[in-house]
């Protein structure tokens, strides 16, 4: 009678050879939540002309806003049913110089997207704007245009710092924000035409809860705002070709209201290409064009987002 021997073979995991045959725990759910949003509106607007020149624009809407954010994982939830009618009234004249002041009034009613710490929905934000300009038209071919504003704004939301995931939002009971908006477009030969704008904006915390923030500057509220845009058409080269580029320059800011960190500011170039064959319009854009890396926004005590890289879109359409 022959014994049997038992051999045992014991194998070492080695990181080229691993072995995944192990259990697994799923993680323990952290949140689950859904917001719901919904938005209605009913809007009039008239034009009158009085002739010689003179022209008023005014317009009236009544908005219902109702918000529901649920916590899915506690069963709990918070709504809020809101509305508001807001109004708008503007005044031009056009003088036989090509001369076009303007005044107007606006008032503002939107919703805020987010819930705070608590779980509470935000409230909406109202805003009352006037603004003044000036209008010149010295030729069929050229607008030169120059604005001023004050914009009064409340409830503005804002990151809230006691929430080390940043998922959740404060509000600031009111943010004034004043500045200038120039302009300049208009057709520099036969096949070049341009866009030249640039804003001046300075804004402040008026009225807040947290006393710590008054006198600030609003977050996301750039100084300056510069852009630069040509379109060419090529059509003596190609049929149907047009080129157009630009570029866009955004000054530092903050990023939350208690104005602890700085965001860089930053210059992009973009590109616009439009081909025209029979029916059909072929349209490529890229933003971003030469794929900068720039930070888009920087937290107080926390780490820098960077900014969306080159993106590049194509379109075609068709006329029926």
């Amino acid at each position: 009678m022959r014994g049997h021997q038992s051999l045992q073979h014991n194998h070492t995991v080695t990181y080229d050879d691993p072995s995944l045959d192990f259990a697994v725990t799923d993680p323990a759910l952290s949140s689950e939540s859904r917001t719901t949003y919904v938005e209605k509106g009913v809007y009039l607007q008239d034009h009158v002309d009085f002739g010689q020149g003179t022209k008023v624009t005014a317009g009236l809407r009544h908005s219902w806003f109702d918000t529901k954010a649920e916590d899915l994982a506690s069963g709990t939830s918070d709504s809020q049913d809101n509305s508001a009618t807001t109004g708008m009234i503007g005044l031009t004249h056009e003088f036989a110089n090509g001369l076009t002041p303007y005044i107007s009034y606006t008032e503002g009613f939107v919703q805020n997207v987010g819930t705070t710490i608590d779980g509470d929905v935000l409230d909406p934000s109202e805003s009352t704007q006037w603004e003044v300009g000036l209008r010149y038209a010295s030729s069929p071919d050229l607008m030169l245009s120059a604005a001023l504003f004050d914009l009064r704004k409340t409830n503005v939301k804002e990151y809230d710092l006691s929430d080390p995931t940043w998922s959740s939002f404060t509000q600031a009971g009111e943010v004034k924000s004043q500045g200038i908006e120039l302009e300049a477009r208009g057709r520099l030969s036969d096949t070049l035409q341009g866009v030249l704008s640039y804003t001046y904006l300075e804004t402040e915390i008026t009225k807040s809860s947290d006393s710590s923030i008054i006198g600030n500057e609003n977050a996301f509220a750039p100084n300056h705002q510069a852009s630069l845009w040509l379109d060419y058409d090529a059509s003596d080269f190609a049929p149907g070709l047009k080129i157009g580029g630009g570029l866009r320059y955004v000054s530092s800011y903050y990023a939350t209201q208690s104005n602890g960190r700085v965001t860089d500011g930053y210059t992009l170039a973009d590109l616009a290409v439009s081909y025209d064959l029979a029916d059909f319009t072929v349209d490529v854009g890229v933003t971003n064009l030469f794929d900068k890396d720039y930070y888009n926004v920087c937290y107080d005590s926390y780490g820098c987002s960077k900014g969306e890289g080159r993106v590049i879109t194509v379109g075609l359409t068709r006329e029926f």
